[in-house]
C-alpha cells in the first residue's frame, strides 16, 4: 500500500452551536445533535452535527471573528502535539537518510561513474538518489517551523488578551 498524507482543501463553511437537542437530516440520514454540538452547513448546503472537540480541531474561525482564550489554548495544544509528532518523524527520517547516504557512498564507485571522486560528485549523486527523502525532510522541517511561528503568534494574541483583561479589571 502506498499511503500518502493529504490536507483538506480550504473550504469555508457556516456553522452554529446548538443550545438544544435536535435531529438533523444529513446526506447519510437522520442524525442526533446534542446540546453544544456544532451544526455545520457544507459546501452543497448539506447539514450535519459535529462534536465541539472535533469541530475545534478541524475548523478555524474566519476573518475578524473572535476566538476565546480556550480556542487559543486548544490550537496551541494541537500545535505542540503536531510539533512533537513531526519531530519524531523527522528524527527517524534523518536517521534513515544518514544510513542510506552511508550505504550509497560505500557501495558506489564514483570514479568509475563520473571519472572523479570528490565531495561535489558524491553530494550530487546522493541528491539524485535520495531526492524524495530530502524533499520529505524539507517538508517536515517546514511544517515544524510553521507550527513554531503559529505558536509565537498565539503567544502574542494571548498576551494581548491578558493585558486587555487586566486593563478592564483595573478600570
Amino acid at each position: 500500500m502506498n499511503e500518502k498524507e493529504y490536507r483538506k482543501k480550504p473550504v469555508v463553511i457556516k456553522a452554529y452551536q446548538t443550545d438544544k437537542e435536535m435531529e438533523i437530516e444529513t446526506l447519510e440520514g437522520t442524525m442526533k445533535a446534542d446540546v453544544g454540538d456544532f451544526i455545520v452547513t457544507g459546501v452543497q448546503g448539506e447539514q450535519y452535527p459535529v462534536k465541539p472537540d472535533i469541530f475545534r480541531e478541524t475548523y478555524d474561525v474566519v476573518d475578524g471573528e473572535d476566538k476565546t482564550i480556550e480556542d487559543w489554548y486548544n490550537e496551541w495544544d494541537n500545535l505542540i502535539t503536531k510539533i512533537y509528532e513531526k519531530g519524531q518523524e523527522l528524527y527517524h527520517l534523518k536517521s534513515n537518510l544518514l544510513q542510506a547516504e552511508q550505504e550509497i557512498t560505500e557501495k558506489t564507485d564514483f570514479k568509475a561513474l563520473y571519472g572523479k571522486n570528490n565531495a561535489e560528485v558524491r553530494k550530487a549523486h546522493l541528491k539524485n538518489e535520495l531526492q524524495a527523502t530530502y524533499d520529505a525532510k524539507f517538508e517536515l522541517e517546514s511544517t515544524i517551523e510553521d507550527c513554531k511561528r503559529r505558536i509565537d503568534f498565539i503567544k502574542s494574541i494571548m498576551n494581548m488578551q491578558k493585558v486587555l483583561l487586566e486593563t478592564e479589571v483595573i478600570e
